[in-house]
């Protein structure tokens, strides 16, 4: 009990830091009112590191060795020992952990506001502060799984003015995803902004690209060799999302052509504004009368 009050005072000093840092750099920089503000913390001792591996090897061998070794008759004094080497384990597992959490370090610092976007590096003397009225791209990248990308949101980089925020991946400690509050901020503050301009210049009969994707009245090219779709050819276009919640921001597009009944897969990693250009994807797909799923 006083270990959970001590780390829950620990995280409200944390939190009235991170509120009392975000109004300084809000008034600063005119950003208008904070919306939110996150950590992407860093296991600087690489403690906690060591303790999940040895908690997992207990996991991992206390399952298997009561299955295959306590369980089945054998010398007494063997599972003795057996369980010995499992409680070491927890028992050398526990402090490091709580040592490592006494330790860690927050690398990066988020701020999120009205009116932009702020990021706090702990070794950079000088906040990285973008205006969502200056951004001119927002570029996701996904994670991978065996080498085949996922749907699951890793990076965003927001562009503009000579300012690139960029966030890292998130670690195998802890659980923060500081690339997918990015990607969520600046979908909900730039999409009336880019979606209209992307709109307005395809209906004028301009073809609109972000990397190798390009869309126009006519059809839609696709990353993925250059594959050149019209819309009559399709049947449906099916936007995949991270997290897999039709809220969160669009990851890939997986389109489908009629008659041949070949699905093709568009990942939007690594794509300047990919996000933007699916839901103008949408927008025209619907208007010629392909099937649109999973799309708010």
């Amino acid at each position: 009990m006083a270990a959970s009050g001590d780390e829950q005072r620990k995280t409200e000093r944390w939190r009235a830091a991170d509120l009392e840092e975000a109004g300084r750099l809000g008034a600063d920089f005119g950003l208008g009112t904070v919306t939110g503000v996150i950590r992407q913390w860093s296991d600087r001792s690489g403690l906690i590191g060591c303790a999940d591996v040895l908690l997992g090897g207990a996991l991992v061998w206390g399952i298997g060795g009561t299955l295959f070794f306590v369980l089945p008759a054998g010398p007494g004094w063997d599972k003795v020992w057996f369980g010995v080497f499992i409680g070491g384990l927890i028992v050398v597992a526990i402090p490091l952990w709580a040592l490592g959490e006494r330790l860690k370090v927050a690398r990066y610092r988020y701020f999120f506001y009205s009116g932009g976007v702020a990021q706090l590096g702990r070794r950079e003397p000088e906040p990285r502060v973008l205006r969502w009225a200056d951004v001119e791209t927002v570029t996701i990248t996904v994670k991978t799984d065996d080498g085949d990308l996922t749907t699951d949101l890793d990076t965003c980089v927001l562009s503009g003015r000579g300012t690139e925020i960029t966030t890292e991946p998130p670690g195998d400690v802890f659980n923060e995803v500081p690339g997918f509050s990015v990607a969520m901020a600046a979908q909900q503050n730039l999409s009336p902004r880019f979606v209209a301009e992307l709109v307005e210049a395809c209906e004028s009969g301009e073809a609109v690209t972000a990397g190798d994707l390009r869309v126009d009245q006519d059809g839609i090219t696709l990353a993925a060799g250059g594959t050149r779709l019209a819309w009559s050819e399709l049947t449906s276009v099916t936007f995949q999302h991270d997290k897999g919640e039709d809220w969160a921001p669009i990851t890939r597009i997986d389109v489908r052509q009629g008659g041949k009944g070949w699905d093709y897969r568009v990942s939007l990693s690594g794509i300047p504004n990919g996000i933007f250009l699916a839901q103008l994807i949408a927008r025209v797909a619907a208007t010629h009368g392909v099937g649109v799923h999973d799309h708010q």
